[in-house]
């Protein structure tokens, strides 16, 4: 006498996460922002000793729009990607308009979440 297979649970389907209400926000960001070859975001980077290629996560937007002061501003944008490797989230750091430094602004980098992040499972099949 063979004891019975044993069955595995079939494990239920994973929640799609609801999008968050700056998913539109933060991919018509990513979307607008540029190559950042020859841009003030280059000049940036280049002047805080980053010499290497820059991946394609960091983008240059040309004029976007700073909150608390209502000022258009350029930008260095850069992805967050889960592993699916799709936009999350784009962090925004204002740049001054030659790429010397950040804006001088009251919160010259903040982050845009563009949709939920699923949870890690612990332990367990």
């Amino acid at each position: 006498d063979r004891p019975a297979p044993r069955r595995r649970c079939a494990r239920p389907p994973r929640p799609v996460p609801e999008p968050s209400p700056n998913q539109d926000h933060a991919l018509k960001i990513w979307r607008a922002a540029r190559d950042p070859i020859d841009t003030v975001t280059t000049t940036y980077l280049r002047l805080r000793a980053i010499t290497g290629t820059i991946p394609a996560t960091i983008r240059d937007h040309p004029g976007l729009k700073h909150g608390p002061t209502g000022l258009n501003l350029p930008a260095m944008v850069g992805a967050i990607t889960g592993p699916d490797r799709k936009v999350s989230a784009v962090q925004r750091t204002f740049l001054r308009c030659d790429g010397r430094g950040k804006a001088n602004v009251s919160q010259p980098a903040g982050l845009v979440i563009a949709a939920a992040v699923p949870e890690r499972p612990t332990g367990g099949n």
